[in-house]
This record gives C-alpha cells, sequence and structure tokens, in this order.
C-alpha cells in the first residue's frame, strides 16, 4: 500500500535492518543525562554525513521540557549546515518539531503532546536538500508527512558524535538543551 511505499523510499524500517540501532529502554532522561553514542555509533561508515542521505527515526514520551529539548543531534556545533539534530520546542502546553541544520533550521508546523508516546522519523534526501518529517498517529498508526527544501545542501560533519537526549556541542563531555522524557 502507499504507506509501505512511503516507508520503503524514505529508508523507515525494523531495527534489524537498520545500519544502527539503539534500546535505551528504561532510560529516562531527567534534563542533564545523555546516552553518547559517539564510541558505539560509526556515523562514517553509516554514510549520514556531508549531504548525504539519512532516516533516523526515534520514539519519545516527552516530560515538562520548558524552554527547548533535543532528542537527538550530532555535527559541528555552531557552523551552519554542519549539524543535524530534532529539536522539540514548548510552545504553548505542546511541542513543536524542529529539524537543525544550524542557523538555517526547519521550524515546522508540527506538534506533538507531552506524555504521549510517539514515533518521529526524520529524513534528508541529499540531491534534492529536502528534509522529511514522519509522525506516526499514536491513535491510528498511520504516518503523517511534512517536507521542507533547504536553500543549500547539507555538511553534517562529525563533530564529537551522535548524542541522545541533548544538543551535543565541540567539546566532548559538554552539552545543553536537555531533553526530558524517554527515548
Amino acid at each position: 500500500d502507499e504507506e509501505d511505499l512511503v516507508a520503503l523510499k524514505f529508508g523507515l524500517c525494523d531495527a534489524k535492518d537498520c545500519a544502527f540501532s539503539c534500546d535505551a529502554t528504561g532510560f529516562i532522561f531527567h534534563g542533564g543525562q545523555v546516552i553518547d553514542l559517539g564510541n558505539k555509533f560509526d556515523i562514517t561508515s553509516a554514510n549520514i554525513l556531508g549531504n548525504n542521505s539519512r532516516t533516523i527515526i526515534t520514539t519519545i514520551n516527552v516530560n515538562n521540557i520548558t524552554g527547548n529539548g533535543y532528542v537527538w543531534s550530532y555535527g559541528n556545533f555552531g557552523s551552519a549546515y554542519e549539524l543535524f539534530g530534532l529539536k522539540l520546542k514548548s510552545v504553548s502546553g505542546t511541542y513543536r518539531l524542529d529539524i537543525i541544520v544550524w542557523d538555517y533550521d526547519w521550524e515546522t508546523d508540527v506538534y506533538i503532546q507531552e506524555q504521549v508516546e510517539t514515533t518521529i522519523a526524520v529524513s534528508y534526501d541529499g540531491p534534492s536538500k529536502t528534509a522529511y518529517i514522519f509522525i506516526k498517529n499514536p491513535t491510528t498508526g498511520l504516518w503523517e508527512i511534512k517536507s521542507h527544501t533547504f536553500n543549500s545542501e547539507m555538511n553534517t560533519t562529525i563533530g564529537t558524535g551522535f548524542t541522545l537526549g541533548a544538543l551535543v556541542t565541540n567539546t566532548s563531555g559538554h552539552y545543553v538543551e536537555f531533553f526530558n522524557g524517554t527515548i
């Protein structure tokens, strides 16, 4: 069906078919904890640097983020188009999903609720410079999709590696804008 075709085209996959999978079941992010995957997840081998196409899927349950919280991030902190991440911005009791590429972020019109488990896939198609955000409706199980085309290609770098639960910086072990909840 159409949903399966969309899932296949954009790499939405089961963990067994992905380049890397991390099970953080039972780990609760309290606004200061992160999971640093820099030594476990080889993002160079996964081919998700530069302007390469990529899809990152996470299932989250948000709990009381007062400002911004990053679900995941990697790349060069502070340099345009060199960082890639999924940010939640607290807006009037909901959370807006933003795709971060540094300086040219996509502030979406997609919102999720607190205390509701939600699966989100973020895809980037390098040749078209287009990002896609897929939200799995927690009630119907159907995927909703939004897209945005950037003016320039991404040039995502390794930075200090892939991090769950915060915005990665260029200093190993230093993070900002923490996520609260489960990933």
